[in-house]
């Protein structure tokens, strides 16, 4: 079998997002589950400004490329407007001898690069916003209907609570009710039963009981 060489594989970042100045990239990172079939590995180096100063004193041309892009962040920054933001990072780097040569041979063209790298950053932020805001739509759904559930459990829960206690306080009232008709009735059968009752005075005592 041949031998190759051990493969070492660099990604450069450059953007306004605080990254560390080195990040180990691994491709598993992406699976949903663990999975040891497939490895990728990239070292992922942060050339900012102000990041990795001895690999950019070490290649010029690398420097000068986060150089250029720092200004066009810069400008942006402070115009608001990133064609502007563009012009003016140009003026600065050949005012300086900073990629002269290519900044002034192709300056559209570097121009449409930086132009369409801003508007691919806009287009997935704005694809970032737009799935937050789905996600915020589902999750007030979600919240809404879960909302329902506890409250119609609640309004289940302290309805039983209330019917029994209004239940409760109705059947004593029933209760008190059939009591004293009981009560009524024992004492009709009480002076029906007794000898020593005259039938005159039977009949006067019980009318006047009836009438309470």
């Amino acid at each position: 079998m041949l031998k190759l060489p051990k493969p070492q594989y660099y990604v450069f970042y450059i953007g306004e997002n605080n990254m560390p100045e080195r990040t180990v990239l691994k491709l598993s990172d992406m699976f949903e589950g663990y999975s040891n079939t497939l490895e990728c590995e990239a070292v992922m180096i942060n050339i900012n400004i102000g990041k990795n100063d001895e690999l950019l004193e070490k290649c010029r041309p690398l420097y000068e490329y986060s150089y250029f892009v720092d200004s066009v962040y810069l400008y942006n920054n402070k115009y608001g407007n990133i064609e502007i933001a563009i012009d003016k990072a140009i003026d600065r780097c050949c005012s300086e001898n900073i990629l002269r040569d290519i900044l002034t041979a192709h300056k559209a063209e570097v121009t449409d690069m930086i132009l369409t790298e801003f508007d691919e950053v806009k287009y997935i932020e704005m694809v970032k916003r737009d799935a937050r805001e789905e996600g915020r739509e589902e999750g007030r759904q979600e919240g809404r209907e879960e909302g329902r559930e506890e409250g119609r459990q609640e309004g289940r829960k302290e309805g039983r609570k209330e019917g029994r206690k209004e239940g409760r306080k109705e059947g004593r009232e029933e209760g008190r009710e059939e009591g004293r008709e009981e009560g009524r009735k024992a004492f009709i059968e009480e002076i029906l039963a007794s000898d020593m009752i005259p039938d005159e005075v039977k009949d006067t005592i019980i009318k006047k009981y009836l009438q309470k």
